[in-house]
């Protein structure tokens, strides 16, 4: 099983392996729709501080 959204959305191990021998494949955030994630700047730091908005960037369901 890998770890949350360290496989991406699968496509990236394809090449190393058969999918179907690991036991579950936690992909990345995944909706309906394609989103392309926030605009920059999307991590401001200010001094210990760090503030990100990501915005969960992603192909959508369909792709």
């Amino acid at each position: 099983m890998t770890a949350a959204g360290t496989a991406g959305y699968g496509d990236e191990l394809a090449g190393y392996g058969d999918l179907g021998d690991l036991g579950a494949l936690v992909t990345k955030s995944l909706a309906h729709f394609a989103h392309e994630g926030n605009p920059a700047p999307r991590v401001v730091a200010e001094g210990a501080d760090m503030l990100n908005s990501v915005g969960l960037a992603g192909p959508g369901i369909e792709a």
